[in-house]
């Protein structure tokens, strides 16, 4: 079952498409996309989509054993950071 997440980011796009994508490859996350679209696997798998400062995130395939919760707030800490 896919999860969808909406989240608001703050400064210049691109530096932080950077710095997700940084922080994404230090937890064995492959991010490939650019910052206005993407998809990422790794532990867990899916894609986002920003228009302006609002991204949609959308896991399609994570660890039975990491709650939603979990991975909301993973994301919260790296988008609106």
């Amino acid at each position: 079952m896919a999860q969808t997440y909406t989240f608001q980011i703050h400064g210049d796009p691109e530096v932080k498409f950077r710095q997700v994508q940084q922080l994404a490859a230090a937890k064995g996350v492959t991010l490939s996309g650019d910052s206005t679209m993407a998809n990422f696997s790794g532990l867990v798998t899916g894609s986002y989509s920003r228009s302006g400062s609002i991204v949609t995130v959308t896991i399609t395939n994570k660890p039975f054993y990491a709650p939603w919760s979990t991975i909301e707030s993973m994301l919260r800490d790296f988008l609106e950071s």
